[in-house]
This record gives C-alpha cells, structure tokens and sequence, in this order.
C-alpha cells in the first residue's frame, strides 16, 4: 500500500525555500511558486490596467505584445500569449472595440495582420513603463548577477516547457 507524503506544518511565511527537487506538498512545486509570484506581482499591474486604463490584463497582454513585435497574425498572438485561438479572438474582439487594435487582412485568403492604432500605440507607451516598474521592484532585491543568473534560468526553463508542450 502506498503512502501520501508526510503532511508538513504550515510553514511560518510562504517564502519558506521550497524542496524543488523532493518536492513535498504543493509549496515545493516549481509550476506552483512561478505561479504565486506571478498573481501577487501581477495583481498590482492588474490594478493599473483595470483602475487607471480600463483594459483587463490579459487585454494589456495583448496590447504589450503588439507593442513588441508591431504586427501579427491571429495565431502568432495566442501563441506568444500562450492562450488558446478562441480566447485570442475574444480578447481582440474586446480590443477591436475600445479602439486599441486593428484587424487588416494580409496577403491573400482569410489570412490577418493584428496592429497597434494610435490609441493602442499611446497606451501602450503609458503602460509599459508602468508594468515594468512593477518587476523592477520585484527582482530590486536581487543584486546584477543574480539578475542575470535568473534571466538565464528563466531561459532554459522556457525552453523546456516548450519541449514538454511539444510532446
């Protein structure tokens, strides 16, 4: 007969350093402190977005990646927003709506170029300073290697979770 884990105490403070390799319960699990991370650090990039811009996270997403690449198709959009092609087109929907992006079709077929209008582009240049002040401030307790030691670590893990995905 096989047995759970051994159920540990709740731990003082949740930064407690997780067990990544002999993970235990929940807070060892690497999917599980990315994850933490991300809501807590988001939920105040959230609050800018919705409070002071009036667009939804996943909406800035949208609006950040554009401002990064410039044009994409549809597809390229959800995949570097790592959302499913339905959820994509409701969200440029949304965008489509409040003015912030434009459809055009590309090339021949049934074949669109998502962009930036003025709007989007004015946005996004309010924004993305403000978005990257916030993670500035999470990683201001890291000294410049670590930065660069967790850039790097962030790489070879985005590579494996393509790998895995792939499969």
């Amino acid at each position: 007969m096989s047995r759970a884990p051994a159920r540990r105490a709740a731990p003082a403070r949740l930064s407690e350093v997780p067990r990544l390799d002999a993970p235990q319960t929940i807070l060892d699990l690497a999917n599980y402190c990315l994850t933490r991370i991300s809501n807590l650090a988001g939920a105040q990039v959230t609050r800018i977005c919705e409070g002071e811009f009036g667009v939804t996270r996943r909406e800035w997403r949208f609006v950040a990646l554009l401002g990064a690449f410039g044009e994409l198709s549809p597809s390229a959009l959800a995949v570097h927003a790592t959302l499913d092609r339905a959820t994509t087109s409701k969200a440029l929907t949304s965008l489509c709506l409040k003015g912030l992006v434009r459809r055009s079709r590309a090339g021949g077929g049934n074949h669109f170029a998502i962009r930036l209008t003025e709007a989007g582009q004015s946005l996004y240049e309010q924004l993305f300073p403000r978005s990257a002040a916030v993670n500035l401030a999470l990683i201001e307790p890291l000294s410049p290697g670590e930065r660069l030691e967790l850039a790097r670590l962030l790489g070879v893990l985005q590579v494996r979770a393509e790998e895995m995905a792939r499969r």
